[in-house]
């Protein structure tokens, strides 16, 4: 078996962080997180002074994160995990996060860039869906107690436990208040509804 291999090729192999996890990585809004990413020399010749560049995008295109280092050397065969410049996201949804490499002499571009998606989400968010009873159409007599159905939806980033909520009861006529409920949601896993 004969393996050819460029003089001079760097590989950008993985996004180390943000993610990966198992499913999309999921990173909260505010809050700085690492930016990593692993290169490895493909090349048949040792390297040194290699420019690599992780670049972060919204779902939009534009850059929203870049950031270059170097990496001082690296023998034929090395792997080597780079560290960036930590990134805060300012704003949910996803991004693309893309590691390349920079090398001039590169003679196999095919390898040069990895990337993969990475989705922001606040820390703790719970979506109200909807009130299944009463409905707008439901005449309730006065004073008869009643239990209220309400669903919602964790789409926050963590599992939450013990959420409180609160149901305000106003009348439709000219929404005077008439009471409120209060409740504790146990078990909201992340992305599941109650």
């Amino acid at each position: 078996t004969f393996t050819s291999f460029a003089q001079h090729d760097i590989s950008a192999d993985s996004i180390l962080s943000p993610g990966p996890q198992v499913g999309e990585p999921i990173v909260p809004v505010d809050l700085p997180i690492a930016t990593r990413a692993q290169f490895t020399n493909r090349g048949a010749s040792d390297e040194t002074n290699i420019e690599v560049i992780l670049r972060i995008a919204d779902s939009s295109s534009s850059v929203v994160y870049s950031d270059t280092t170097f990496i001082a050397s690296l023998k034929i065969g090395q792997s080597v995990n780079v560290s960036f410049a930590q990134w805060t996201p300012q704003h949910h949804g996803r991004y693309e996060v893309c590691a390349r490499s920079l090398l001039p002499s590169d003679q196999d571009s095919v390898d040069d860039q990895v990337c993969n998606t990475t989705l922001i989400k606040n820390l703790d968010d719970v979506q109200a869906l909807r009130i299944e009873y009463p409905t707008v159409k439901d005449t309730l007599p006065l004073g008869l107690s009643f239990e209220p159905l309400a669903f919602f939806r964790n789409v926050g980033a963590p599992d939450l436990d013990s959420v409180p909520v609160t149901l305000v009861i106003r009348r439709c006529s000219d929404q005077a208040y008439v009471g409120q409920l209060q409740a504790l949601i146990q078990n909201l896993s992340t992305e599941s509804s109650v």
